[in-house]
């Protein structure tokens, strides 16, 4: 049982974390008590650490996600410890944190450690070094640059925090959304694709009046290509825009390639002049968000109201809670109770799905006779990878799915410390979704081995743990199932 009151989940305090003789990525690997970690530092700080793995290619995977994610900002997230500390947590594409930093007292302090605010204090320091001769020149003449030391990320905010407004379109210009962020006090606003994906975020400005100035010379300049090029800054790319002055008024999110952050341009050219069909989708991780909110009548669909637009939306979800169509807005809970029931007929139909592919991204998407769209998926970076969310749905369809009441394995993890009164090899709990009971049998590393459906009782959970220490000694009980290239233990 952890008796440290600092510590949380499988993560060690920070001061037994390592960082001498990080690799060139930055980089520590070290053993603790059996448990293989990892750090990841910079500048003799330790930005991110690792829970701990069983074994070293458990490591050696999870320093890969991160060294993978570690400069995509819109994973970063900041959360409040029970004990009022905060932390920075780096996520997967699939929202599983894959690493944190060390607690801090305030939010702010957090932030510091973002990819962005890095680079910033990393150019500072430089840049002082510079200035003080201890750093050579190589024949750069800094005196002539004006722009040396002035970071142009200064005033933007994150990606999310523009992400998480883009329903807040501005009055005027569709293809703007405008708002008033309530930490810093000042007015930003963005442009944004038919895809609802941000073209250019501006930083913030002091009044809307400003703001908007800002936004009318944003539409003057975007007609005019050579005031748009690409920035790249640490192997990320950039789409900017300046006005006439060279100054710059709106930059993109970054991009892992050039072709990236230009196919932006396609994408706003064919808004002004092509048909819309992503117009009212959210960005995928508004239905995420959701995945608990199951339909009352059909358990592989959520559907919601959401707060900011007001409208009704739903998605098709397969048995790993992944979305497999998600809806566009409709007005009312019948409108869009009628587009659950056209997707539920058409899914049948073969014909009706297809994959389409925008800006080297594949969607899946299914379509009513009349050859309107009515759902798309989240996007993907390979055809395969979108036809294979129809080998998920289609076993669901046509067999029995042993997956039906269980949760994802997060969920279980993290309340990995409610351990049953009883027994101290398995964990028990009441779900505040579902509303359900359930359990998990765990070993010495505190890892799952079994987790459990869902019981309407406690009494009939108890007694799926009483048939788990029964059966798990007869091996005769238990097998190993192959499900889509994953192993489970039955």
């Amino acid at each position: 049982m952890n008796t440290n009151p600092h510590r949380d989940d499988d993560y060690l305090p920070c001061q037994d974390y390592i960082i001498e003789g990080n690799d060139s990525s930055g980089i520590t690997r070290f053993e603790n008590e059996g448990k293989f970690y990892f750090s990841f530092s910079e500048n003799n700080k330790i930005i991110l650490r690792s829970e701990g793995y069983s074994n070293e290619a458990g490591r050696e995977n999870g320093i890969a996600s991160v060294l993978k994610n570690i400069n995509n900002e819109g994973l970063y997230h900041t959360r409040r410890l029970p004990d009022g500390r905060w932390i920075l947590s780096l996520k997967a594409g699939n929202h599983q944190e894959i690493a944190r930093s060390c607690p801090f007292n305030t939010e702010e302090e957090v932030l510091v450690l973002m990819p962005g605010a890095r680079k910033r204090a990393t150019s500072q320091i430089n840049l002082a070094a510079v200035e003080a001769g201890s750093i050579e020149q190589e024949g750069i003449s800094f005196a002539d640059d004006s722009s040396v030391g002035q970071n142009v990320e200064d005033d933007y905010m994150i990606c999310r925090e523009y992400e998480e407004k883009i329903s807040s379109k501005h009055p005027e210009y569709s293809d703007f959304i405008c708002f008033k962020h309530e930490n810093t006090g000042k007015y930003y606003f963005a442009m944004i694709n038919k895809n609802n994906e941000i073209v250019f975020r501006s930083e913030g400005y002091p009044t809307t009046a400003a703001r908007d100035n800002g936004i009318e010379s944003v539409r003057k300049n975007r007609e005019i290509p050579e005031r748009i090029s690409v920035d790249e800054q640490r192997n990320l790319f950039f789409l900017v825009i300046k006005a006439g002055n060279h100054q710059e008024i709106g930059r993109s999110c970054p991009f892992t390639s050039k072709d990236q952050a230009l196919a932006l341009l396609q994408d706003t050219s064919e808004k002004r002049t092509t048909a819309n069909v992503e117009d009212d989708y959210m960005i995928c991780r508004e239905y995420e968000e959701k995945i608990s909110s199951k339909h009352p009548e059909y358990s592989d669909f959520i559907s919601f109201k959401h707060e900011n637009t007001g409208k009704y939306y739903f998605a098709m979800i397969n048995k790993n809670n992944e979305i497999v169509f998600r809806s566009e807005g409709y007005p009312t809970t019948a409108a869009r109770d009628n587009g659950i029931e056209s997707v539920r007929k058409n899914r049948e139909i073969p014909e009706r799905i297809s994959v389409d592919e925008q800006r080297n991204l594949f969607f899946l998407v299914i379509k009513a006779g009349n050859h309107q769209e009515i759902g798309r998926s989240c996007p993907f970076t390979s055809k395969d990878q979108a036809l294979a969310l129809l080998q998920d749905t289609s076993e669901k369809r046509t067999s029995a799915n042993v997956e039906d009441d269980y949760m994802i394995c997060r969920e279980y993890e993290e309340k990995i410390s409610s351990k049953h009164p009883e027994y101290s090899d398995f964990i028990s709990f009441k779900h505040e979704n579902t509303g359900k009971y359930y359990f998990a049998m765990i070993n010495k590393n505190n890892e799952i081995v079994f987790r459990s459906e869902g019981y309407p009782t406690t009494a009939a959970r108890d007694n799926g743990i009483e048939s788990v220490r029964k059966n798990r000694d007869n091996k005769q009980r238990l097998s190993v199932e192959e499900n889509r290239g994953l192993y489970f233990w039955y």
